[in-house]
């Protein structure tokens, strides 16, 4: 993991500060994320969060794939967000996804995306 300045580069995906109070992770195209990208993913949340409950926009770029236990940690590993906005660029992640969350007790609210910009858009208004 390597940070300059408010950018934190992990082995799949970039993390940033947007708007100082909203958390941005993109993961690579043609990646395949387990478990360690994640646990990367979250401690660049803690990094640049400063602990705080945050926003979050995360982004799974074309080809981007998760394996079936990233996603279960994903699920039982919450961070303290303020509001989560998915962009997924993948139709089939989107329906994964899109189950996952009905199955999921939320504690704040959340919502999938096709692109960057609407996610952008929504989560501001939160």
């Amino acid at each position: 993991m390597t940070t300059t300045e408010t950018i934190i580069e992990n082995r799949n995906s970039t993390a940033q500060l947007v708007d100082d109070n909203i958390f941005y992770i993109k993961y690579r195209e043609h990646t395949y994320s387990e478990v360690a990208d994640f646990k990367e993913g979250y401690e660049s949340y803690k990094i640049l969060s400063q602990g705080k409950p945050v926003k979050v926009i995360a982004e799974m770029c074309k080809h981007a794939n998760v394996s079936s236990e990233a996603r279960e940690y994903a699920q039982s590993n919450k961070h303290p967000a303020i509001a989560e906005a998915l962009v997924l660029h993948s139709l089939p992640l989107r329906i994964i996804f899109t189950f996952y969350s009905r199955l999921r007790v939320r504690t704040h609210p959340i919502k999938i995306f096709k692109t960057y910009d609407a996610a952008l858009e929504w989560i501001r208004t939160i």
